[in-house]
């Protein structure tokens, strides 16, 4: 039996002041304006430098990989008129991001409480995939396949 799985993205985004290109922690303001354009797609993270973006479930990876330019592009949108531009990076490179400035929340603050240290070192972005793989023993299979 075949079947077509459908899969999604979560990317972190870092903001960055566009003139000296250093992490600027602006999150909430780009969000708000996020929120009016596309509702639901993009999210704060744990560090008021970044944003996340969270594409819909797709079939055809063309089709995602447009969804990802077009939440970018709107990223960018939302973060120029406070002079903002958006990268696509692991770490922030400039910038005095040690300790980050933490995003407001219930969920931030418990990751704080279990993960302070790591906090306080860096600022990373992440890059996620999700899968959706329908049933159990496929999703055992796929998973024991990763593992090595």
């Amino acid at each position: 039996m075949t079947s077509t799985l459908k899969m999604g993205v979560e990317e972190e985004l870092l903001l960055v002041d566009g003139a000296a290109l250093t992490a600027a922690p602006a999150a909430p303001a780009v969000l708000e304006r996020c929120a009016a354009e596309a509702p639901g797609r993009v999210s704060a993270e744990i560090t008021t430098f970044q944003v996340e973006t969270k594409s819909a479930p797709h079939v055809h990876a063309r089709e995602l990989h447009d969804e990802l330019l077009s939440l970018r592009r709107m990223v960018a949108r939302c973060a120029a008129p406070d002079g903002l531009r958006v990268a696509a990076s692991g770490l922030p490179v400039l910038g005095d991001v040690v300790p980050p400035p933490i995003t407001e929340g219930e969920r931030f603050a418990r990751g704080m409480d279990t993960y302070r240290a790591l906090h306080d070192d860096m600022s990373m972005c992440a890059f996620q995939v999700h899968v959706d793989i329908p049933d159990l023993a496929r999703a055992l299979d796929v998973g024991n396949r990763l593992r090595p």
